[in-house]
Parts: C-alpha cells; sequence; structure tokens
C-alpha cells in the first residue's frame, strides 16, 4: 500500500491528509510522518472520550503517539473485519484488558 493515493484538504494554511473511509485508516501505517498533521497529542483536555484516549495510550504517558494510532486502528480492523475475531469471546489486549464480547443465544 506505500503507492496509496492519499487525498487532501487544505485548512489554517495547510494541507492535511482526508481520512474518509477504512481503507484510509488502514493504509495509515504506510503514510510518512512528515504528513501527519500532529505526531502527538495529550490525552487530557480534548473534546474526546477519556477512557478511549486511555485505552489508545498503550504506554501510559499520558500523550497518543503515531504508533498507538496505528496499533489501535490493526486492533479495530481485526476485531470487527476478521472472521476470527468472531470466533472469540474475549479480546486480550496485551494484557492490559479484556473486552467480552456477548454470547449469541
Amino acid at each position: 500500500m506505500s503507492s496509496y493515493k492519499w487525498r487532501f484538504f487544505r485548512v489554517g494554511g495547510f494541507e492535511q491528509v482526508s481520512i474518509e473511509t477504512g481503507t484510509d485508516m488502514l493504509a495509515l501505517q504506510h503514510l510518512d510522518q512528515k504528513l501527519w498533521a500532529a505526531l502527538s497529542c495529550p490525552i487530557k483536555n480534548l473534546e474526546f472520550d477519556y477512557k478511549t484516549l486511555q485505552f489508545v495510550d498503550s504506554d501510559r504517558d499520558g500523550h497518543i503517539r503515531v504508533p498507538e494510532i496505528i496499533e489501535a486502528v490493526a486492533w479495530a480492523c481485526l476485531l470487527y473485519t476478521s472472521d476470527a475475531a468472531d470466533d472469540l469471546l474475549c479480546v486480550d489486549l496485551g494484557g492490559r484488558r479484556i473486552i467480552k464480547k456477548k454470547k449469541q443465544h
């Protein structure tokens, strides 16, 4: 996917990558970090669910960085698109948390 065709939009005087689809999200691992609008952001005082930010902050240093975003995208892809994930009752998230999937009756 290194030849992925990115779309851009201009905001505040600078070009930003447009992320609109799941395919865009999956290609993030190949996006040159020079094109990221930010390489790190704090998990506090953002208009975003704090518990989600804490979850993505895998090294628990109070900031989310590019590798953590890429890891979160890969995890979400595995959880929601893999046939194997459908067969699991729970998902191990690196020993940090277990999410139990609802049993279907």
